[in-house]
């Protein structure tokens, strides 16, 4: 693991330290976004499942 990040810290940097910031807070945004979507997914699958079990009840 020390290797890992020594040979990481020893390669050339691609970005900026803003544009790292930056590219975080897309990266915590878009999971933020995949867990939401998960989620209404879920919601999603209850609802069809409610509906099913309402149909064949009756």
């Amino acid at each position: 693991m020390a290797d890992e990040i020594a040979q990481h810290n020893a390669l050339p940097r691609l970005l900026t330290p803003e544009q790292e910031a930056l590219l975080a807070l897309y990266i915590q945004n878009l999971d933020g976004y995949m867990a939401e979507l998960k989620a209404s997914d879920a919601i999603q699958v209850e609802i069809e499942t409610q509906h099913l079990k309402k149909i064949l009840s009756s």
